[in-house]
């Protein structure tokens, strides 16, 4: 190699940009998940693990596997219409697939009971308090 094949480096930095570009784009562009799997994974999850709270943690094997499925459907998807290479597809399946397998009920499935809960205790402490 010459010293000028050595100065001459190719710039392997991504390309510089602006913050306000990504977050106008979206998280589903950033990360290039379909819109119609992230919708999927929202449904799954809100499905399974609304059960999965009602079961008392009896049925976490079957939305284990339901996690697992929707991972092979969101790889297919990514490939077929997404135009992904098999391994980022691979990596978005296995990405939703363990986000969905985790055992946790969404924010908005979980406010009723959080809601009720805290008007009890707060009823219980009023009764309490004789002194009002």
């Amino acid at each position: 190699m010459t010293p000028k094949d050595m100065t001459e480096m190719p710039d392997s930095r991504p390309p510089q940009s602006s913050h306000h570009g990504v977050a106008a784009r979206g998280l589903g562009q950033t990360f290039g998940i379909l819109p119609s799997m992230a919708l999927l994974t929202l449904v799954v999850d809100t499905m399974l693990f609304g059960a999965e709270a009602g079961s008392l943690g009896l049925s976490l094997p079957i939305s284990c596997a339901a996690g697992g499925v929707l991972g092979v459907i969101t790889f297919l998807a990514q490939r077929k219409w997404y135009g992904d290479d098999t391994e980022s597809a691979l990596i978005k399946g296995l990405i939703l697939a363990f986000l969905t397998a985790i055992p946790t009920l969404s924010q908005p499935c979980s406010m009723c009971p959080r809601a009720s809960w805290a008007s009890c205790i707060t009823c219980a402490a009023n009764k309490g308090d004789t002194n009002a």
